[in-house]
């Protein structure tokens, strides 16, 4: 089994985390905004730590480059979640089928 440091992505993905909330840090902006953790897996790979992510990030909203990130907690199960998100509806029909044991 891989292991990966601390507060790296793939180690949040082993720890149930399914999205980050990045948090620009411009004043007055403080625009937030929640990112499927499958599409930060994807771009930036496993191993990649929470600093890179919150020195790359940039706001779309100011432009401005520098975000807080912060994992959003897995809801309880059996709570209706309304995703916002991209990637939401494709995330919805995979944890549906990981429940049911649908195939993939």
């Amino acid at each position: 089994m891989v292991s990966y440091p601390p507060f790296a992505l793939g180690w949040l993905h082993a720890h149930g985390c399914r999205a980050v909330e990045l948090w620009c840090v411009r004043r007055p902006c403080t625009h937030r905004k929640p990112v499927a953790l499958p599409l930060l897996l994807a771009r930036f790979g496993p191993g990649a730590p929470l600093v890179m992510l919150a020195r790359r990030a940039r706001c779309t909203i100011c432009g401005g480059r520098g975000a807080h990130v912060q994992p959003v907690p897995p809801p309880a199960d059996g709570v209706m979640v309304e995703f916002k998100y991209p990637g939401d509806r494709r995330l919805a029909a995979a944890r549906a089928d990981d429940r049911h044991g649908a195939p993939s």
